[in-house]
Order: structure tokens, then sequence, then C-alpha cells
């Protein structure tokens, strides 16, 4: 399968880097930005937003759990429902 060049999805790195050759902040594109995207959604706090304050993933309430098949359901529903 041939892979196409063009750019689909846009997004701002997470470390802010500048282009060097523009000093414009740099972008990332296509898979990257959308990993980082769903990265960025997963790790934010459900509730952290003022003004969206259902925006964001409850994965951080099952972190010190004990793996089960219930909470594997409920880390896959919590990202599910986020994204």
């Amino acid at each position: 399968m041939k892979r196409s060049n063009k750019t689909y999805y846009v997004d701002i790195p997470n470390t802010f880097a500048r282009n060097s050759i523009t000093n414009d902040l740099s972008t990332v594109s296509n898979e990257r930005a959308v990993n980082q995207s769903l990265y960025n959604i997963i790790r934010t706090t459900k509730g952290s937003r003022p003004f969206d304050p259902e925006f964001g993933c409850d994965i951080d309430q099952s972190m010190f759990e004990n793996m089960s098949d219930i909470s594997s359901y409920q880390i896959q529903r919590s990202i599910r429902e986020a994204i």
C-alpha cells in the first residue's frame, strides 16, 4: 500500500518548538498529530478545563487499581468516552 504525502491533520507540538528556518512554531502532522491529540485528551483530567468540564478522561482514578477484567473495562470505557 502506497502512502500519500498529503497533510490531513496538523497540530502544534507539546514542546512548543520553533522552526529554525521561519522562527515560527513548528508543527506535527498526520499520524503524529493524531497520536499527540489522543495523548493530550487521555492525559487531561476530566473537569480540569474551566469552560468545558466534561472534556478529558477519568483514567487517573484507575491508576493504582489492581488490574482485573472490571478495571480493564472501566479504563477502556473512560478512554472511549473521552475520545
